[in-house]
């Protein structure tokens, strides 16, 4: 019984380690070069079609990543909600109208929009706006 309890432990810790070195290393989609410094994961087998920094005064700057993916938006969307909830955001809405979703999230010093569009019967358009909070 102990044997395979060690065996059943070492088993998940593997796993858990395998899983957490995964997650470290971030998709870097093909095509446009993302911005330094962006935050927000990429949608795994995306391709990178656009990026833009915009500088808004006192060294700050938003970014946009715009990402083409041969997925359903009702796929990307979970993926989404997952990713800036581990990172620490708080989800602000979700709205769906008329099978665009825009996920809006927050931390204490950044806002994230994340707005996934549909073209065809799958391919999904993922536009991410990331940009310092106003300060009170």
């Amino acid at each position: 019984m102990r044997r395979s309890a060690g065996l059943l432990i070492s088993v998940v810790c593997s796993f858990c380690m395998f899983f957490c070195t995964s997650c470290q290393a971030a998709y870097k989609p093909p095509g446009q070069p993302l911005p330094d410094g962006f935050s927000i994961a990429c949608y795994p087998n995306s391709t990178c079609t656009k990026t833009d920094s915009t500088p808004l005064g006192n060294n700050q700057t938003q970014q946009i990543v715009v990402l083409l993916t041969k997925d359903d938006v009702y796929r990307v969307m979970p993926w989404y909600k997952t990713e800036l909830t581990m990172k620490g955001y708080l989800i602000m809405s979700d709205n769906d109208i008329a099978r665009t979703i825009t996920l809006e999230a927050q931390n204490d010093t950044t806002h994230v929009t994340i707005t996934m569009s549909p073209i065809g019967d799958t391919d999904t358009v993922i536009s991410i706006s990331v940009r310092p909070k106003a300060k009170a």
